[in-house]
């Protein structure tokens, strides 16, 4: 287009006019491009900048936050008790191992816990049955382990309705032992206890 206003400027004689027209032209689309321009980049900046705002006072923030948190959890945590054993001989009377300030509360319950404790091991001790008798499982047969787990070893195998002498329970397993003089534990689920 320009070359053609250019042209008709020559051949109408008006050549200096067309170019000035075609400078004021361009001169006005320019100014509307930049001010379009312009127009456009301000939110863009805006968004750019309250972005940087943002992250910044969260990185100031939240530090604070977090320490002071961690302050308050510290705080209002509730002390932890701590309990008191008091070791009692058992010669001794109660009484005299005790002072004074607590011989009408402490005695009774600090006796009444030993004869308890007293009670519950020589019951233990005098029912403890003495053989143990397989029962039936899913296999036909039951592991012995060196140990009282599944992970130990397997030292040998028991039948079903086999009696063997057992020597102490261990965590639900049962030490017994073998025919060939091999100890190894079995679980308590498959055997039946029997008194002599």
């Amino acid at each position: 287009p320009i070359q053609q206003l250019v042209a008709a400027g020559e051949q109408s004689g008006n050549l200096s006019k067309t170019l000035i027209t075609i400078g004021e032209t361009f001169e006005s689309r320019t100014d509307e491009t930049t001010k379009n321009l312009t127009v456009l980049l301000e939110p863009i900046l805006l968004v750019i900048v309250w972005g940087g705002v943002v992250s910044v006072a969260l990185a100031v923030i939240l530090p604070i936050y977090n320490l002071i948190g961690g302050l308050t959890s510290s705080r209002g945590s509730a002390p932890m008790e701590q309990t008191v054993h008091i070791d009692v001989p058992v010669d001794v009377p109660v009484a005299e191992s005790i002072p004074n300030t607590l011989e009408t509360q402490v005695p009774e319950e600090v006796s009444t816990q030993v004869s308890d404790t007293e009670e519950s091991v020589s019951a233990e001790n005098s029912v403890v049955p003495s053989v143990l008798t397989i029962l039936g499982t899913e296999t036909g047969y039951l592991n012995v382990r060196s140990g009282p787990d599944i992970s130990y070893d397997v030292v040998g195998t028991v039948r079903p309705e086999e009696q063997y002498p057992f020597l102490q329970l261990l965590e639900g397993w049962y030490e017994i032992k073998l025919p060939d003089g091999v100890t190894g534990f079995v679980k308590a689920d498959y055997v039946e206890t029997e008194t002599p």
